[in-house]
């Protein structure tokens, strides 16, 4: 699968929130990036979560940026944005079911996407992880391994 066209895709889908939360997204990819074995449709899911949450908590006039470069262990795949930060104590614990992050606005859902976000990541043999100085901005990043043939499945 083509993870520029993923990220093309997702920006599509969000674009509309992010126009009316009055923010930017871009999408930001190498020239070449390598085909990844994966399950579109889940990879999909993962960043138009991450992009979502990243609209959710960026203020009016934020930047959402959307990047894919190629790494020695794969693709890594990034969410970056403006908005205020997720404290380092809380980076860990942000991946577990039901955990959210206070907010002066209310923000919906159940806590559950970060978790899901793991998981699917994780079954394709990458990793995901945030990094922020939990003042400003946040990138949520997340690592695919380039497979050059299909895994055998047991069923």
């Amino acid at each position: 699968m083509d993870v520029g066209q993923i990220l093309s895709d997702a920006r599509a889908m969000l674009m509309i929130l992010a126009d009316e939360a009055g923010q930017e997204l871009h999408v930001d990819l190498d020239d070449r990036l390598p085909p990844l074995l994966v399950d579109s449709d889940i990879i999909l899911r993962v960043i138009t979560n991450l992009v979502d949450n990243a609209v959710k908590y960026t203020p009016e006039g934020g930047r959402i940026v959307l990047s894919a470069r190629t790494v020695t262990e794969g693709v890594l795949v990034s969410v970056r944005d403006n908005g205020p930060g997720i404290p380092p104590d809380l980076q860990e614990q942000i991946f577990d079911k039901y955990v959210r992050l206070k907010t002066n606005q209310p923000v919906s859902g159940a806590g559950l996407g970060l978790a899901f976000c793991r998981l699917a990541v994780e079954a394709h043999g990458g990793r995901i992880w945030v990094e922020s100085d939990g003042v400003e901005g946040t990138c949520f990043s997340f690592i695919l391994p380039v497979q050059t043939q299909a895994a055998h499945l047991s069923v």
